[in-house]
């Protein structure tokens, strides 16, 4: 075979690969039922290094220290990477004015029994964020889940937030009607108690810039693994 044959080949090739990608979580969704709960198919089991099921030492040694972290109880544990990841070193070179002017996202972790459990990102537009759920990815439009996916859409009161059918995945959709949020939990753990996440801002006392950001975790009630508040 000739090279420009080969060439245009190993183009195919690769283009069938990034297309298969990019649609493998969705269209692993096949079950177009609401119940019963169904497991995640493996497509659609992580965001990008972090996997449903892996261990917190294995997350520390591919993330590096989280942002923040947190034990709830006995077997809970917590963790929060801030996006991007340079967020401190930029605000120490650039001072924000207000908050507002912070642009900034967050993957919040969850483990019972040392195992990820649930892993979920709120990334606002214009945060660059280098991790996909098998293909759906921040800031990608809601209705090409929707295309590749079998499952029904089970959408909240106010349309931001939407269910993929019986499968514990969510997606937060924006007003551009462009995807700002993910979640994948572990089946059945899908409403064990969480920490909330609370920013504050740390400012130049000479003349009132942020400068920097410390993250806290802090106890909310949900029923689930723990006992009660």
């Amino acid at each position: 075979m000739k090279r420009p044959a080969l060439f245009a080949l190993a183009l195919l090739t690769l283009s069938a690969t990034l297309d298969a990608h990019e649609g493998s979580c969705a269209s692993a969704l096949t079950v177009r039922k609401v119940v019963p709960m169904q497991p995640l198919p493996r497509a659609c089991a992580a965001m990008g290094p972090f996997r449903l099921g892996m261990t917190y030492a294995a997350m520390i040694a591919t993330m590096g220290t989280p942002s923040a972290a947190a034990s709830p109880s006995a077997g809970n544990r917590e963790a929060v990477y801030v996006f991007p990841r340079n967020l401190e070193a930029e605000l120490k070179r650039h001072p924000a004015l207000q908050q507002d002017d912070v642009h900034f996202g967050y993957v919040e972790v969850m483990f019972h029994d040392d195992k990820v459990v649930d892993v979920s990102a709120f990334i606002p537009r214009g945060v660059a964020f280098p991790y996909s759920v098998g293909g759906i990815a921040i800031g990608s439009a809601i209705g090409s889940v929707q295309a590749r996916s079998k499952a029904p859409l089970s959408w909240n009161t106010s349309r931001d937030h939407v269910w993929l059918g019986a499968y514990p995945i969510g997606i937060g959709v924006g007003p551009n009607r462009r995807i700002n949020a993910i979640d994948i939990e572990k089946k059945p753990i899908m409403i064990i108690r969480t920490y909330g996440l609370g920013f504050w801002w740390t400012r130049d006392p000479r003349n009132g810039l942020i400068r920097g950001y410390q993250v806290t975790l802090g106890p909310v009630c949900k029923p689930g693994l723990l006992p009660a508040c």
